[in-house]
């Protein structure tokens, strides 16, 4: 079981965020909301540490390729999980996005509890966290 999860929100959505935050939470998570701002996501990766990023494929000033670059230069214990979510279907993006890092890409709009559920990201996490000893066996 995961303990003490933090996850970042980075989405446009005020709506999608609240209702996000509130669902994961109801799964024990903590969640952290940003503006829809690569540098200002940046920043809350480095004071907030979250285990888990949620955020828009396209944002201001850098958007989630800028992050991923700039997340492959930090320690990968602190490098958290990267699940980028779009509202355009576009292969070629999406292969450009999982090939920089990122664990899952989403198309807007989907179902925040069957995302909560999956255990694929889970086990993804699961292997991310030991280094971090935030889980229990």
């Amino acid at each position: 079981m995961v303990k003490n999860l933090k996850v970042l929100i980075a989405d446009d959505s005020t709506e999608f965020s609240k209702v996000s935050a509130k669902i994961l939470n109801s799964y024990g998570m903590q969640v952290i909301l940003s503006e829809k701002d690569g540098l200002k996501v940046l920043s809350k990766i480095k004071t907030e540490k979250p285990d888990v990023l949620i955020a828009d494929v396209f944002m201001p000033n850098i958007d989630i390729l800028g992050i991923l670059d700039e997340l492959s230069k930090m320690e990968q214990k602190l490098r958290p999980l990267v699940m980028a979510l779009s509202s355009y279907a576009n292969p070629r993006l999406e292969k450009e996005i999982l090939e920089a890092g990122a664990t899952y890409y989403f198309i807007k709009p989907f179902d925040i509890n069957i995302m909560a559920e999956r255990n694929g990201w889970q086990k993804s996490l699961k292997n991310t966290l030991l280094t971090k000893k935030l889980i229990t066996l």
